[in-house]
């Protein structure tokens, strides 16, 4: 898939961690519970990676979401700090 895109560094990054994710969901063996879904956006401008949502099987709303962000620790410290983050929700009241 990368040569399709030979001229694009965002384009091949972006290629190369989902590459990165699939290879650890497999590792792990939960690639078969996982789907691509790129039309999710998570609604904070923060992320610069992969975002991801947790769904149950049984289908409903999300119980979790969250991704990768490198930039806002940075912003304070000067540093790029690599760091993901996930919240668990639940709508059940």
């Amino acid at each position: 898939m990368l040569k399709d895109f030979p001229d694009n560094d965002r384009v091949l990054d972006g290629i190369r961690d989902l590459e990165a994710l699939f290879d650890n969901l497999d590792a792990y063996g939960v690639s078969d519970s996982c789907v691509l879904d790129l039309t999710l956006v998570r609604g904070l401008g923060y992320y610069t990676g992969c975002v991801f949502e947790a769904k149950l099987k049984s289908g409903g709303d999300s119980i979790a979401g969250g991704g990768r962000y490198d930039n806002v620790i940075g912003s304070f410290t000067g540093r790029t700090i690599q760091l993901s983050d996930f919240l668990l929700g639940s709508s059940a009241y």
